[in-house]
């Protein structure tokens, strides 16, 4: 089973409001996307990938810390 995003109309709005909170996400990594949830990280300035080969959710485990590179598209598992 696929995890997908699911995001409403408020969803743009908490991230733009918790991106003027100071306590945005560092970033969003999902296996596809909305156009609410991107909305909402180009709103709160937070970096989001998406549209992975595998699905994400199985492919790093939970609790994993990664390293983002939104300008490349890469995520990469460091310990």
């Amino acid at each position: 089973m696929l995890f997908r995003s699911k995001g409403g109309v408020a969803t743009a709005w908490m991230l733009l409001e918790m991106q003027s909170r100071g306590i945005v996400p560092a970033a969003i990594v999902l296996n596809s996307v909305n156009p609410i949830i991107a909305q909402g990280a180009a709103l709160g300035d937070v970096p989001l990938l998406a549209g992975f080969d595998v699905d994400i959710t199985q492919a790093i485990a939970s609790g994993a810390m990664v390293e983002i590179n939104a300008a490349r598209k890469t995520i990469s598992v460091v310990s």
